[in-house]
C-alpha cells in the first residue's frame, strides 16, 4: 500500500483542508498532468529571480527567454491568459524588480532545500525561495517566499500563512529563528503590474502550535497516537 514518507508545507495544507484530497494527491499521487498557465508563469518567475540574485542577469531578459519555451504549448492557457499577454506582464514585473526600493538585497541561500524531523517524529521537507540578511549591518535574517497573484495580498495572509510558519520552523531547528518572514508578491495586473513586499514575525509559541499541528496530521495519516517531544524551546 502506498504511503507518505514525509510532509511538506503543501501536503500538510492539503491534509488539513481535506483528508481525502491529501490522500489522493500525496499518497495515491493522483493529479492532473495538464500544465496550467498560472503555474508555469509562477515557475518562470521563480527561475528568473534565482538567476537575478545568483549571477546578476537582468530579470526581464531572463524571463523572456524562459517564457519562450511555453509558446508552443497551447493548451496550458485558460481564461483570458495568452502567451503574449503573460510575456508582457512578466517582462514588466521583472523590469520593475531590480529598482524596487523594498526588494531584498543580501541573499545567503536561494531555492535551498531544508529538512528536519518535527518533534522527533515527523520527517519534514521544504525549499525556501530566498534566505537572506537585512538591516544596517546585515545583522537580521529573513525568509521570503515568492508568489504570483492577480491582486494584492490582504494583511492577514502574512500573519496566518502556514507555509511561512513551516519555513521559520525549519530555520529555527537547523540554525536559528529568522527575524522576519515575508512574501514578495508579483501582481499580474494587465494595465499596471506591481510588486508587493510584506513582512511579519513568527513567535516561539506559533512554532509550538505548528509543531503540534504537523505531528497530529502525521499521526492521523498513519493511524498513530502517542505523546511527542517538542524541539522548540
Amino acid at each position: 500500500m502506498p504511503e507518505i514518507k514525509y510532509l511538506t508545507a503543501s501536503s500538510l495544507r492539503d491534509f488539513r483542508t481535506c483528508g481525502e484530497k491529501g490522500r489522493l494527491a500525496h499518497i495515491e499521487r493522483i493529479r492532473l498532468n495538464r500544465k496550467k498557465s498560472s503555474t508555469e508563469f509562477g515557475k518562470a518567475c521563480h527561475a528568473t529571480l534565482e538567476k537575478f540574485y545568483d549571477i546578476g542577469r537582468h530579470p526581464a531578459d531572463t524571463f523572456s527567454l524562459i517564457w519562450q519555451d511555453e509558446k508552443n504549448i497551447l493548451d496550458i492557457y485558460n481564461g483570458s491568459d495568452t502567451h503574449e499577454g503573460l510575456l508582457r506582464i512578466g517582462s514588466a514585473l521583472m523590469s520593475l524588480f531590480p529598482k524596487h526600493h523594498g526588494r531584498p538585497m543580501h541573499p545567503v541561500h536561494l531555492e535551498k532545500p531544508w529538512q528536519c524531523v518535527v518533534a522527533n517524529e515527523v520527517p519534514f521537507f521544504g525549499v525556501i525561495d530566498y534566505d537572506g540578511l537585512y538591516g544596517h549591518d546585515d545583522n537580521y535574517s529573513e525568509v521570503i517566499d515568492w508568489k504570483t497573484s492577480a491582486c494584492r495580498y490582504p494583511e492577514w495572509k502574512i500573519q496566518l500563512d502556514m507555509q511561512l510558519t513551516s519555513y521559520a520552523y525549519l530555520k529555527a531547528v537547523n540554525q536559528r529563528m529568522p527575524d522576519r518572514v515575508g512574501f514578495g508578491v508579483l501582481i499580474k495586473k494587465k494595465r499596471e503590474p506591481e510588486i508587493q513586499f510584506m513582512y511579519s514575525r513568527r513567535t516561539t509559541s506559533q512554532l509550538r502550535e505548528w509543531e503540534k499541528l504537523a505531528t497530529q496530521t502525521w499521526r492521523d495519516i498513519h493511524g498513530r497516537d502517542r505523546d511527542s517531544d517538542t524541539q522548540i524551546g
